[in-house]
């Protein structure tokens, strides 16, 4: 289950729920909220590694590996 390893990424990094409001631009609660419901976007994931200091990367079927940053989502948010 997805949730399950967005659990181990946070305790291998040591980080709660509620350590991760700033991340979201959230309430601890809401942050918290969030992560038990599940992740619904995949800015959210990006943000989630980043903030455990994960990495979040792609892997095409011939091997290019294509990282997704933080800086994908302030260049997607620039063009709208």
């Amino acid at each position: 289950m997805i949730i399950e390893k967005i659990k181990v990424i946070m305790a291998d990094a040591g980080i709660s729920g509620r350590r991760l409001a700033s991340a979201f631009r959230s309430t601890p609660q809401s942050a918290t909220t969030k992560i038990s419901r599940g992740l619904k976007s995949i800015d959210d994931l990006i943000k989630l590694c980043n903030a455990c200091g994960a990495t979040l990367t792609i892997t095409t079927k011939n091997g290019i590996e294509i990282p997704l940053t933080l800086d994908d989502i302030e260049q997607e948010k620039a063009k709208e």
